[in-house]
């Protein structure tokens, strides 16, 4: 997937990539980032930096909202997990303060119990669950 990225940036940029920025979710661990580095490397990508997810998230917001000097939390909801970041953003820099992570907490959490709610909802409608073909349709 990244000698793809490569690939198309240097289809859509006129000049050569110096440079590259992987995102990566702020619960990763050294291991799981030295796995990212060597993707990058295998894929030929110059000079690889890693940020965090929710810090990158905050970087885009503050340099369009310009909200420098405030204390902001940045969260990151995924698929399957769930990020936070508290972090400063001054005129020059980003300091991160805090950062933690659940690993079994995401979009794929929520839906499960979505679900959940909905089927007991219909069980106490209907006075009696739904049956496995309801389910298949």
């Amino acid at each position: 997937m990244l000698k793809k990225l490569k690939v198309d940036a240097k289809r859509a940029m006129p000049r050569e990539v110096m440079s590259t920025v992987i995102t990566v979710p702020a619960h990763f661990d050294d291991r799981q980032r030295k796995a990212v580095l060597a993707a990058a490397a295998l894929a030929e990508l110059p000079a690889p930096n890693l940020v965090e997810e929710p810090v990158a998230a905050a970087l885009h917001y503050g340099v369009k909202s310009r909200s420098h000097g405030q204390l902001l939390m940045v969260y990151d909801l995924g698929g399957g997990t769930f990020d936070v970041t508290i972090l400063t953003m001054g005129s020059q820099e980003v300091r991160v303060l805090a950062k933690d992570g659940l690993t079994a907490l995401g979009g794929k959490e929520f839906d499960e119990t979505l679900i959940a709610l909905i089927l007991a909802q219909f069980e106490q409608t209907l006075g009696a669950p739904l049956s496995p073909d309801a389910l298949d349709a």
